[in-house]
């Protein structure tokens, strides 16, 4: 059975698209201080709870599902009925969410 072996442009490439994810990753760990306390600060928030109208479902993965959770316990304290769905979830269980206002959140793209 033959051995694969990355060329080594292949490598250099990798490594350098390995080093860039490394990069982005940090400075957007460090961004978020920054960009919570904009968010307090803001009325964005109370804003979004006027728009909206009847179920609210908050979807995202990692830390944009843990955003999700805090901004649907920010919308239920405004009255408004609110979950938060990991979006592994809400891709297998669609028809659960028919009719509801989705909002999809990501760090990152």
């Amino acid at each position: 059975m033959p051995v694969h072996r990355r060329s080594a442009l292949a490598a250099a490439i990798g490594a350098s698209v390995e080093t860039q994810l490394g990069r982005n990753f940090e400075r957007e760990i460090f961004e978020q201080p920054a960009a919570w306390e904009r968010v307090a600060e803001s009325d964005a928030a109370a804003r979004l709870a006027g728009a909206l109208d009847g179920k609210v479902v908050l979807i995202g993965s990692g830390s944009s599902l843990f955003a999700a959770q805090l901004g649907a316990i920010a919308l239920r304290r405004r009255a408004i009925e609110a979950i938060a769905a990991a979006a592994t979830e809400a891709q297998g269980d669609h028809r659960a969410f028919e009719g509801s206002t989705v909002v999809a959140l990501s760090q990152s793209g």
